[in-house]
């Protein structure tokens, strides 16, 4: 039986030893993973530089670059989102959120007509709060409405003029005179 036991363990540490010197000729005979050790995680993209954001404007090494500045904060993110996207971001369907920005709208002027104090009913304070709303520059459906709005059929070329004459419009207004 001891013959036998040893036999065994003799056995199985040849197998481990030819299974060791198996895996570790493979790995030295392998360059590297072909896929991340995750496959869940994604690959690193490249990073995007001056040529890049030059291409975003449509502007060549020969055209010269217009000086944009920003005076507030606003216009800052408005100059950086011009160079790092290709176009500005169209909303196609304002009204579908004009509800909950109105709810938004309506919890906020609420608020602020506590904190000022005004001995208004609830219904006053909503009527108020409504003819306030349809004036309101966040309102969709309003004439004051500060983004840009394009409709939602519109076709490619139309996509495309549209985003050029913003962008030129927002060219012009932060253009450094």
């Amino acid at each position: 039986m001891l013959r036998d036991a040893a036999a065994k363990k003799e056995a199985q540490a040849r197998k481990k030893a030819e299974k060791d010197a198996l895996l570790a000729e493979e790995e030295k005979n392998t360059p590297g993973r072909a896929r991340p050790k995750n496959a869940k995680t994604a690959e690193k993209k490249p990073s995007r530089g001056l040529d890049a954001a030059l291409g975003a404007l449509g502007l060549d090494d020969n055209k010269k670059l217009p000086e944009l500045g920003a005076s507030n904060i606003d216009d800052a993110f408005d100059v950086l989102a011009d160079v790092e996207s290709g176009g500005i971001k169209i909303d196609r369907h304002p009204e579908r959120r004009a509800e909950a920005l109105y709810k938004a709208y309506k919890e906020q002027r609420m608020a602020e007509m506590r904190e000022e104090g005004l001995k208004l009913k609830l219904s006053q304070r909503i009527e108020r709060i409504d003819r306030e709303w349809k004036k309101h520059p966040d309102n969709p459906n309003s004439v004051n409405y500060n983004k840009p709005k394009l409709a939602y059929n519109a076709t490619k070329e139309e996509i495309a003029e549209f985003q050029k004459a913003e962008r030129e419009r927002t060219e012009a207004r932060l253009t450094v005179r």
